[in-house]
């Protein structure tokens, strides 16, 4: 889950494509591999979402549901979803955040 975490990290911060660390690494099939053997982990869905803002869609969607259904029972994911990031919550930005 880290690396996947870290190497989508890197992308989004250097832009996709451009040379970097986690160039040639899918850093998204870690993190849903690591989902899927963890089982429901809501923080694992809530960087998931984070991870997909820029698409695919339907995968981010996904993501965000989870990650909002976890935040009602995680006090710490429930402020994380709350907190402010360029003048909105993360849950608005999660929730109008991806593009295909």
């Amino acid at each position: 889950f880290d690396v996947g975490y870290l190497a989508e990290t890197y992308k989004q911060w250097l832009g996709a494509g451009e040379p970097g660390p986690a160039r040639n690494i899918d850093g998204y099939a870690w993190v849903e591999k690591a989902i899927g053997l963890r089982g429901s982990d809501p923080e694992m869905e809530f960087a998931a979402a984070l991870i997909t803002l820029s698409g695919p869609v339907r995968n981010h969607s996904e993501h965000v549901q989870k990650a909002l259904e976890g935040g009602n029972r995680d006090a710490l994911l429930a402020q994380n979803l709350s907190s402010m990031f360029r003048n909105q919550t993360v849950s608005a930005l999660l929730t109008n955040g991806a593009k295909e």
